[in-house]
Parts: C-alpha cells; sequence; structure tokens
C-alpha cells in the first residue's frame, strides 16, 4: 500500500469519525423534541423556604466581585435562611474591595473566606467552603454571573420536590452577546449547548453535567459523589459524573436563566476551550472505565462517550485539513469519485451542528438575524479552533499538567484584566495559507470542493488573524498577576 491510499484509509476513518458526530448533533434535536413532554414542572415552593449556602469562588475578580454581590444581595428570600460564602483566593485589590463592601450595612449574612494555600484552586474552594457550613442546598455562581431577584425560588422547587436529584442546572444567558461579531458567534454556540444539548440529556435520563455555575446542588450527593475534586480541568463535569455514577439524578431548568458575561477577546475564548478541551479528555480518562463496567443501560454508556470525547473532533478536523490538502495537491493518484463522496458525506456530517445552533434560536424565540451565511460562519470558527482545541487533547492524553487558567472577566473595566496570549497563532495563519494554496490549485475538476476546504480555511485564517491583531494590540496578562490559577 503507497503512501497515497494510507493517507485515503485514514482520511476515511476519520470521515466516519466525523459523520457520526454529526448525526450526534442531529440525535441531541431529536431527543430534545421526544423528551420535553417529558420533562417536570414543580411549581411553587409549598413547604418553606430551605436554608441555602451560596458559595462565590472568587480569584483576582475586582472588575466584576461587587457586581456579583451586589445582585445577591437584591435575591428575593428569607435573610434568616441564606448565607453567602465568599471563597476569595486573590491576591490583588479584590479582598479590600470585598471587605469595605462588607462594612455597609446588607440583606443578608456573608462571611469572607481566606486559606493559607491554594490548594486544588477552584475545586479545593470549593471543598473548603463546604466543610465550615452545614446547608444542605448549594447554589454555586461565578464573578460573572447576576442572578436575578426570583433565582432560588424558580430553581429550588424542583430540587426540593426530588430527593433524588443531586443538580438543578439552569440555562446561561448572556449580558454581553452583541458586544461584537465574536461574542455573537459564541452565545449561539453556547445556546446549542444550553438550549438543546443539556435538556436533551437531563429530559432523556441519560447523564449531564453542572456547568460550573449557576446550579444549585444537594449537599449529600456532592459528599457520595466523592467530594470536589482538583485532578481534572473541569472539575463541574467530574464531579457530575462520579454522582450520576452513585444513581443520584441530575435535571435542567431551560426556563429559568442566569446572565452573564461572554469572553470577548479570541485569547479569552481560546484558553477557556483549551481548559474545557483539555479537562474533557482527562474526565473521559478517568471515568469512562469505570463508566462502561457500570450498570447503567447502554444507552447512557453511548452518550457519555460521545459526551466526554466530544473534543476529539478537532484532532480529526485537523488531520483531516492536512491529508485533504496533500490530496489535492497530488491528485494524479485519487480516484476522483471516491473523492467526491467522501467530501459529500462530510459536508453533510458538518450540517449537523449548524442545525442544532439554528434549533437552540427557533426553541429561546429569538431572532435569527445571520440566515445561513451565519451558521456556516460558525462552523467554519469551530474548524478554526482544531490547532488549538488539538493541543489541549494531545496534553490530555500525555497527560501532561497545566494550572487552571482562569477566563479573566471584564466587568467594569475592559483593561485590567488580560488573557494571556501566545504565538500559536503562527500555526493558524499556515494553515489557513495552506488551505488558500490548495484552493487555488484546485481548478474546476474539483469545483464541489470549495465549500469543504473553504469552512476550514476561513476559520484559520479569522481565528490566526484575531489572534495577531490582538498580539499587536499588546494583549497580555496583567503585570505581576498571575491569572492562571482558577477555572470557571
Amino acid at each position: 500500500m503507497n503512501l497515497t491510499n494510507i493517507l485515503i484509509v485514514i482520511y476515511a476513518f476519520n470521515a466516519c469519525f466525523l459523520i457520526i458526530m454529526g448525526l450526534h448533533a442531529w440525535l441531541a434535536c431529536l431527543q430534545f423534541k421526544l423528551g420535553k413532554a417529558k420533562q417536570n414542572h414543580f411549581g411553587d415552593l409549598k413547604i418553606g423556604l430551605p436554608d441555602v449556602l451560596i458559595q462565590l469562588p472568587l480569584y483576582n475578580e475586582s472588575t466584576c466581585a461587587l457586581e456579583l454581590l451586589e445582585s445577591i444581595d437584591r435575591l428575593d428570600y428569607d435573610p434568616q435562611r441564606l448565607h453567602i460564602q465568599i471563597l476569595d483566593d486573590s491576591d490583588d485589590d479584590t479582598t479590600q474591595l470585598i471587605k469595605t463592601w462588607l462594612t455597609q450595612v446588607r440583606n443578608f449574612d456573608y462571611s469572607l473566606v481566606r486559606r493559607t494555600n491554594r490548594v486544588g484552586f477552584k475545586a479545593g474552594a470549593l471543598k473548603h467552603g463546604l466543610s465550615l457550613r452545614k446547608e444542605e442546598y448549594i447554589l454555586i455562581l461565578d464573578s460573572d454571573f447576576r442572578p436575578q431577584a426570583q433565582f432560588l425560588k424558580l430553581a429550588l422547587p424542583t430540587l426540593i420536590a426530588n430527593p433524588d436529584l443531586a443538580l438543578v442546572q439552569t440555562r446561561w444567558s448572556y449580558l454581553n452577546s452583541d458586544e461584537n461579531f465574536f461574542t455573537r458567534f459564541q452565545a449561539v454556540g453556547m445556546d446549542g449547548h444550553f438550549a438543546i444539548e443539556q435538556p436533551a440529556r437531563a429530559w432523556n435520563d441519560l447523564f449531564m453535567n453542572f456547568n460550573g455555575t449557576a446550579g444549585i446542588w444537594r449537599r449529600q450527593a456532592i459528599v457520595d459523589g466523592g467530594n470536589w475534586q482538583g485532578d481534572t480541568l473541569t472539575e463541574d463535569l467530574d464531579l457530575s459524573y462520579r454522582v450520576q455514577l452513585k444513581n443520584w439524578k441530575m435535571t435542567y431548568l431551560l426556563d429559568v436563566d442566569c446572565p452573564s458575561e461572554i469572553p470577548n477577546t479570541i485569547f479569552a475564548f481560546k484558553s477557556q476551550q483549551f481548559r474545557w478541551a483539555k479537562g474533557s479528555i482527562q474526565t473521559a480518562m478517568k471515568l469512562l472505565p469505570t463508566i462502561f463496567k457500570s450498570k447503567f443501560s447502554l444507552s447512557i454508556k453511548v452518550e457519555s462517550l460521545f459526551h466526554l470525547t466530544h473534543y476529539l473532533i478537532h484532532p480529526v478536523l485537523l488531520v483531516n485539513f492536512i491529508i485533504g490538502c496533500f490530496l489535492l495537491l497530488n491528485p494524479h493518484a485519487l480516484n476522483l469519485v471516491y473523492v467526491e463522496r467522501l467530501m459529500a458525506i462530510i459536508l453533510f456530517a458538518a450540517m449537523g451542528p449548524g442545525a442544532l445552533y439554528q434549533y437552540s434560536q427557533k426553541v429561546l424565540k429569538k431572532k435569527n438575524k445571520g440566515g445561513i451565511l451565519f451558521y456556516l460562519m460558525m462552523v467554519s470558527l469551530g474548524c478554526g479552533m482544531a490547532w488549538n482545541n488539538t493541543r489541549a487533547v494531545f496534553e490530555a492524553i500525555i497527560k501532561k499538567s497545566s494550572d487552571f487558567i482562569r477566563t479573566p472577566k471584564q466587568g467594569t473595566d475592559q483593561n485590567k484584566y488580560k488573557a494571556i496570549s501566545d504565538y500559536h497563532f503562527v500555526f493558524e495563519l499556515l494553515l489557513s495559507f495552506l488551505g488558500f494554496y490548495t484552493l487555488s490549485k484546485l481548478g474546476l475538476l474539483y469545483f464541489y470542493l470549495f465549500p469543504f476546504l473553504t469552512l476550514y480555511t476561513v476559520g484559520f485564517f479569522i481565528i490566526g488573524a484575531k489572534s495577531f491583531i490582538e498580539v499587536l494590540s499588546k494583549t497580555k496578562a496583567q503585570p505581576n498577576m498571575d491569572l492562571s490559577k482558577l477555572n470557571s
């Protein structure tokens, strides 16, 4: 077998993987439709308000911590039954700002918790805070979330009414989705997860996950699941699966939302995606053997496999892009009909995520401003993240340790906290140049491949170029500020 045939085999194998992942997006839409009729509605609290602990894990959040505290202080809840625990690991002026804020008259009981070390980062802070209190119900909020006044009264009834529930997760909404074209794309992409994927899993009795914030836990479930652990970059995903393996259930409240901030720079988005990608694969390696040995149904095991290994799609995309360019630049040994079928199948698979994104906007009754070109661009940008997320997957596979890179929150100051920039955009631009060069050589014989190859090329170019522009604008971490200590 010559090199061309070997590459075609690899390409075909990867194409099958992409097809399956694309079909899974279509399946999620179907599961949402089928599960919607089965979702539970428990109504208002009838048995009185329970004691609730709100945990706020913070690290250098001076631009938004006070807004978070103000929003919590406006909650409609019995002051005697609510305690707010500020888990502050900051080493900048955040702590002093919080101390000053706490000197004023407040509606609820607050405690400022400072650790002598930062073992476990966010997971360690949550675990430490949990050991200091006895409340059975725990709401966790990151610094850029702004719960509305009725949040607890809307979210708690479902958890209280069903003693088998470990968690109710609410939907993220966005404070700055229209800030720029990049935040608009991210908002729709996250809507695909929060409006379709999460309810599809929850309403069909499949394993779902806590999203790290805007969810209310039952203490006993956290304890049964082995408590918070800091050995992956996605401590929320890890605990979620460990709890469900202990026969606890989780559910999702589509109609209860919590406004939040979307990363508005490319490097902030990249660091967030890197952490999620690496952490997901770490969790997969940690828990998939246990999941497949468990007594749970085959449907749960298969969905868990899709869920935890989703980010494998990026190295597959990257490899197929490079192989595809090589084959198209050396077409003498190719079977035209065979290659055409492969490309057509992958294009069909690529329609799955776009359909899911579009369906999420329909479910949320949001106006579709961009039409089909908008969703094609979303798929293209997803392809453009392949280099960034492939690095993350590779690090997880070789078990390379790394810090928790927190996503810098802009809040009231756009300039104080900056994501750490790097020069990996060079590789993204090189990949885009390879794509442009290949496109220029295709000719009329391969005209049908232009849409497929363009998705990759444009995606790499936009991600790389935007990163380059931010580097030119001197986007870098705050001097003497280590932003790599807290997952969010």
